[in-house]
């Protein structure tokens, strides 16, 4: 699907994959997101759960739907990001 601007849904339970990050060794870590705050998602990949910044993020890419995100582009709270603030 492409590139977005906003994303107003929920992120916990996506499959996503880090594509790219400015944290190198962030690049290529997939799985599920089991919590997120207002600064971090946390991963749980096939082994451990991953604590990524959202600033690292430069592209972070949904597995279901094939969007990309920026980190940049959800890194408000859950609940403000949801509700459009």
């Amino acid at each position: 699907m492409g590139r977005i601007t906003r994303y107003p849904h929920e992120l916990i339970g996506e499959k996503v994959k880090i594509a790219k990050a400015t944290n190198k060794s962030l690049e290529g870590v997939s799985g599920e997101i089991v919590d997120e705050t207002r600064q971090l998602i946390l991963v749980q990949t096939e082994n451990k759960v991953v604590k990524v910044l959202k600033t690292v993020i430069i592209e972070l890419e949904l597995l279901g739907s094939g969007q990309v995100l920026s980190g940049e582009e959800i890194s408000k709270r859950p609940e403000e990001r949801i509700k459009g603030k």
